[in-house]
C-alpha cells in the first residue's frame, strides 16, 4: 500500500500480522529480529518513533501540505518540539536530500531536509528554540536543481 512518509510516497507493504500492535507500543520485524515502535496519531496522520527516528506517515489523498517542507521549498517544523541542531547558515546553497536541521519532538532527534536544490535565504530559529508544527524554520529559494 503506499503511504507519505516524512512527504515521500512509499510503498509501505508488510506481510500479514508481521507487525504486532501490543497496545502501548508496535512490535516490528528487522533484519536483526524485533524492534519496539510508539504510534501517535495526529490528525489524518500517524507519527511513528522508531529507532531513533520520528516518521509523519499519511495517506497520499489525505496529506495536508505540510510535513517537513512546504511546497515553496521552505522547510518546515513536522510536529512541535525543540530545535537541536541548525546546519545550514543564510547564503548556503543545498540539494534536495541535504539535511539542514534537526527536531527534538517525542524524545526522539528528527533531520530535516531540504525537498528542493537551492540557496538558503534566512534561517528563522536556533538552536534551543521551541517550535510550533508548520512553522518554517528554514527559507529555501528553489533554483530548479542548480546547486
Amino acid at each position: 500500500m503506499r503511504y507519505l512518509v516524512n512527504g515521500v510516497e512509499t510503498d509501505l507493504a508488510a506481510p500479514v500480522g508481521s507487525v504486532v500492535n501490543l497496545g502501548d507500543r508496535l512490535s516490528v520485524p528487522t533484519s536483526t529480529g524485533r524492534a519496539s515502535a510508539l504510534a501517535l496519531r495526529q490528525a489524518d496522520a500517524v507519527l511513528v518513533s522508531f529507532q531513533g527516528r520520528t516518521f509523519r506517515v499519511e495517506r497520499p489523498g489525505r496529506a495536508r501540505a505540510k510535513g517537513n517542507a512546504g511546497s515553496d521549498g521552505h522547510v518546515r517544523a513536522s510536529m512541535p518540539g525543540t530545535v537541536s541542531e541548525v546546519l545550514v547558515e543564510a547564503g548556503d546553497a543545498v540539494a534536495a536530500g541535504n539535511r539542514v536541521a534537526v527536531l527534538e519532538a517525542m524524545k526522539t532527534l528528527q533531520p530535516l531536509l531540504a525537498t528542493a536544490h537551492g540557496t538558503v535565504t534566512e534561517v528563522c530559529v536556533a538552536p534551543g528554540d521551541q517550535v510550533t508544527e508548520d512553522q518554517i524554520l528554514v527559507r529555501i529559494e528553489a533554483d530548479g536543481g542548480k546547486v
